[in-house]
């Protein structure tokens, strides 16, 4: 992972917020569209997060804050 993606991330989703997330892995493809310079115009970052510890179902509503 690079050392410049923070540790810790909060992801917003559907009007809830679920924190706090850590990255597991981050991926650049290397097939996406580029322009004449070579830059990208177009690029879809997959990501994997995991939660700090396990979740159980009854922790999940206390998890998930509602906006």
């Amino acid at each position: 992972m690079s050392p410049i993606a923070p540790p810790n991330v909060a992801m917003r989703y559907k009007e809830c917020i679920y924190s706090t997330l850590v990255s597991e892995s981050i991926s650049g493809p290397i097939s996406s569209p580029v322009d004449a310079g070579g830059r990208y115009v177009e690029k879809l970052v997959p990501m994997s997060l995991a939660t700090l510890t396990a979740i159980d179902r009854n922790d999940w509503d206390g998890y998930k804050v509602t906006l």
